[in-house]
């Protein structure tokens, strides 16, 4: 009998604003809490865009949850997080 195989499934990237209000020069940090979700970019300057990106690689069957958080150590209101799952 075969050993049974595995599968794996991408996710379409979803995107997060990031926001700089009056600070068109502040540094700011993405990061991710689990292993199977992804960000990039990890870092920037401004406003900008971070793309998520979720991979079932190595995830047991079922429901998982994780977090993106953004910090801008110089901006009020630092860091923000975004629940995934």
């Amino acid at each position: 009998m075969p050993s049974p195989g595995s599968v794996n499934a991408v996710f379409a990237p979803q995107s997060i604003s990031v926001g700089t209000s009056g600070a068109a020069s502040a540094a700011w940090t993405a990061s991710s809490d689990v292993s199977w979700l992804s960000v990039s970019p990890a870092q920037g300057t401004g406003p900008g865009q971070v793309s998520v990106t979720a991979s079932s690689l190595g995830l047991a069957a079922g429901s998982h949850a994780g977090r993106v958080t953004i910090t801008a150590p110089s901006l009020a209101g630092s860091p923000q997080r975004v629940d995934v799952g």
